[in-house]
């Protein structure tokens, strides 16, 4: 599979990755061990970012959507929020 060197995803998508129970949690982690490690920049907007935190804490917990939030801001997960300004960058 050629891996794009940029991906774009959505709410559902990150809490499908945090949430075990989540009916597309198996698909979230194989599509994930298929970018991990290559490079590839996974951006998620500001508001999808903001959702999937609040699906996150309404389906498992708080605290999880909190260290959820604190791994990105500290760079833990291998992907950064958009915004406005990244928005040429992106090419959407």
């Amino acid at each position: 599979m050629k891996v794009p060197n940029k991906i774009l995803i959505d709410a559902d998508a990150m809490v499908a990755l945090v949430n075990p129970d989540d009916p597309s949690h198996a698909i979230a982690e194989k599509l994930g061990g298929e970018i991990d490690g290559r490079g590839v920049k996974v951006i998620i907007s500001d508001p999808a970012f903001g959702e999937a935190l609040t699906v996150i804490s309404q389906d498992t917990s708080l605290e999880k959507a909190i260290l959820f939030a604190e791994r990105n801001c500290r760079g833990g997960f291998s992907f950064e929020t958009c915004g406005p300004r990244h928005s040429q960058e992106t090419n959407i």
